[in-house]
């Protein structure tokens, strides 16, 4: 809580001196998934938990808002009120082109390894198969004369 209630602090901060830019937006985005979290609820989105059938969690959060007249940012976060701030907004088309590419080419990789599997099918261990191969990938190759060198 204490680290929600500084980031939502901070968060006013920034707002009485600037105007709806994109760092007030993701300070008051982070605020509230952190006020969420110390609340026992994962941060999220209005939209999309409205169109879940979880009603138990639904009337939980709605429970939790009504409660003791809570402060606006209380009802922001458990309820997912405050948008979440997209990561390209400040991107050009050709920052943004290259940062798709990679998102492409990793999901690409990750097919070829383990296959193509539906979301709720991947586990711990296609995860870590994947983080394995990515550090074989990127691991500095030893050569049988360096590795004489240093004996």
């Amino acid at each position: 809580m204490v680290e929600a209630d500084d980031q939502y602090w901070t968060h006013l901060a920034f707002q009485s001196e600037q105007t709806n830019t994109e760092c007030v937006s993701r300070q008051r985005y982070e605020a509230a998934r952190t006020r969420a979290k110390a609340r026992g609820f994962i941060y999220t989105p209005l939209l999309e938990l409205t169109a879940t059938i979880d009603l138990a969690d639904l009337l939980k959060r709605l429970s939790h808002a009504v409660k003791h007249e809570p402060e606006e940012a209380e009802v922001e976060a458990v309820m997912g009120a405050v948008p979440p701030v997209s990561e390209l907004s400040q991107k050009s088309p050709d920052q943004k082109s290259k940062w798709k590419a990679t998102k492409v080419r990793s999901i690409e990789h990750f097919i070829a390894l383990c296959g193509n599997l539906p979301m709720d099918k991947i586990t711990r261990d296609h995860a870590q198969r994947f983080y394995e191969w990515w550090g074989d990938r990127i691991q500095p190759k030893v050569s049988d004369t360096s590795a004489k060198a240093k004996v």
